[in-house]
């Protein structure tokens, strides 16, 4: 059982670590298009604002969660852009060159 157990809570952070990973990944394609990097954590702001997620993730729930705490992800990407020297904007934010409206055409689009 022990066993179980512990390579069940591995899985669990590699699970947590790829996500970190897409993210990263995610801001660097998005980094070579025009489209802003940062909207990767676009879907994490909204799901904040509307309540369904709060800040500081703790306890056991976090714990063995198999993603990253969405509020961490957010703080993440914003730390990357930063590092990068990108503006942080917010997805209510239509700053410049996030080019929005045309990323939503697009995807539209294809649906």
């Amino acid at each position: 059982m022990a066993a179980n157990l512990f390579s069940g809570l591995t899985l669990l952070a590699n699970s947590r670590s790829a996500e970190d990973e897409s993210d990263l990944f995610a801001v660097d394609y998005l980094d070579d298009t025009r489209y802003y990097p940062g909207s990767v954590k676009f879907f994490f702001e909204k799901l904040r604002e509307d309540g369904k997620i709060s800040a500081g993730g703790a306890g056991i729930a976090a714990f063995l969660s198999t993603h990253p705490d969405p509020v961490e992800r957010i703080n993440e990407t914003n730390n990357r852009l930063t590092e990068r020297g990108i503006p942080i904007y917010s997805y209510k934010n239509d700053g410049k060159n996030i080019f929005r409206e045309e990323y939503m055409r697009n995807i539209s689009e294809k649906l």
